[in-house]
């Protein structure tokens, strides 16, 4: 923008107008013009997050998201810092939609520059590189995961949502209609989801995928099994946007229950050795009125961890975002360990153990529900070893060509 420009918008600054700071802004941006990081700074810190005014709030919101997406923020122009992201976070309540509007400015900049800098193969000078790296600022990736807990958890949240929407002038809001009215309401789910994003560019801005996931898995781990209710495990374990997380976070869980420790590395094998040794993960207060709901949910973590598993394997999530492609174009075939080589034999033994497990615990009956989970697995499992076969006959005539 030019300086006389600038000027302009310098003296509604000064005469603390932010009305006609956001007029001019927006008049003078353009796809061949952009503000100064510090007027962006201004607006973010001054009005966004410190006006009243839910109509001044709104337009503040869309001039940054315009801004956004004619001029992405790299990491020398980012108008935000983690400090102030924290500080928001940490905000009351009565500032809750302010500072939902100001998380989904931050994840837009994180990701438009991951994907920027990832086709420039430059991921070392992203902002989620500056701000999310597992190797250089765990401790700010520690945060997103408290966070992420406190929105999955915190009952207050219900409460917030419905004073958000008796609000006047907030029903209007741009975020109101990105996310699906389902359950979770949409802005609970919408914060989980934005906190998410955050933790699957965690995982993939360093070199090594795998120890991210390590990292970011150990930390999670103690904040699930402290999780009282399942509808909320539910969302949190649904809500995982890094396939490569939620199967280490799962297999840490089966570990974590399992009466006898397994060392071999995540396989089918290892997801047989956890239905026949795990124990009842978590035992929740309509689970001791009702104990098959204990196990139904232990069949839906079983499940959820096959088919994460497979993601993991067929999109070749382990290794580095930038070395995946080639792997993906040039057709490798997934790698397949030997214990991934288990045996309709083994399928049929250890769920039949699986079922007389649960029969007895039940006193004899098995919920008919129940009954139908335990043979899905089954299925899954018998048509992974087959495509785990397949894979093997592949990788064996591609190493040879």
């Amino acid at each position: 923008i030019s300086q006389r420009r600038q000027t302009m918008i310098n003296s509604t600054i000064e005469e603390n107008f932010p009305q006609g700071t956001l007029q001019f802004l927006t008049d003078f941006v353009s796809a061949q013009h952009y503000p100064p990081k510090e007027m962006m700074s201004h607006v973010i810190r001054k009005i966004l997050l410190s006006s009243e005014a839910p109509s001044i709030i709104t337009e503040a919101y869309t001039l940054l998201m315009k801004v956004q997406q004619l001029h992405p923020a790299s990491a020398s122009t980012l108008p935000w810092n983690w400090e102030l992201l924290a500080s928001n976070m940490a905000e009351k309540a009565e500032t809750f939609s302010t500072r939902l509007l100001f998380l989904q400015y931050v994840v837009q900049t994180l990701e438009d520059d991951f994907k920027l800098k990832l086709k420039s193969r430059s991921l070392h000078n992203s902002i989620a590189k500056k701000v999310l790296s597992c190797d250089t600022t765990f401790t700010n990736v520690k945060h997103v995961i408290t966070w992420l807990i406190e929105a999955t958890t915190t009952e207050n949240y219900m409460q917030l949502l419905n004073t958000v929407q008796h609000r006047k002038g907030f029903g209007s809001l741009p975020f109101t209609t990105i996310f699906p009215s389902h359950s979770p309401p949409p802005k609970k789910k919408s914060v989980v989801g934005l906190l998410q994003k955050m933790l699957a560019l965690a995982v993939e801005v360093d070199r090594s995928p795998t120890c991210s996931s390590i990292k970011i898995a150990e930390v999670m781990l103690q904040e699930v099994l402290n999780i009282t209710s399942r509808h909320q495990r539910e969302i949190l374990l649904a809500s995982v946007e890094s396939d490569l997380l939620r199967c280490k976070l799962l297999e840490d869980l089966f570990s974590y229950s399992s009466e006898k420790p397994q060392s071999m590395t995540m396989s089918l094998g290892k997801i047989l050795h956890f239905l026949k040794y795990s124990k009842i993960l978590f035992e929740t207060e309509q689970g001791k009125k009702d104990k098959w709901l204990n196990w139904d949910e232990m069949l839906d973590l079983l499940c959820s961890l096959l088919q994460s598993y497979q993601e993991v394997n067929n999109g070749h999530l382990r290794h580095c975002v930038t070395e995946r492609m080639k792997h993906i174009l040039g057709e490798t075939p997934p790698l397949i360990t030997q214990d991934d080589k288990i045996t309709a034999a083994e399928i049929k033994a250890d769920t039949e153990f699986f079922y007389k497990k649960v029969s007895h615990d039940l006193g004899g009956t098995v919920n008919p529900l129940l009954e139908t989970k335990i043979n899905l697995l089954k299925s899954l499992l018998s048509a992974s070893s087959e495509l785990n076969t397949d894979s093997i006959n592949s990788y064996q005539s591609w190493y040879q060509s």
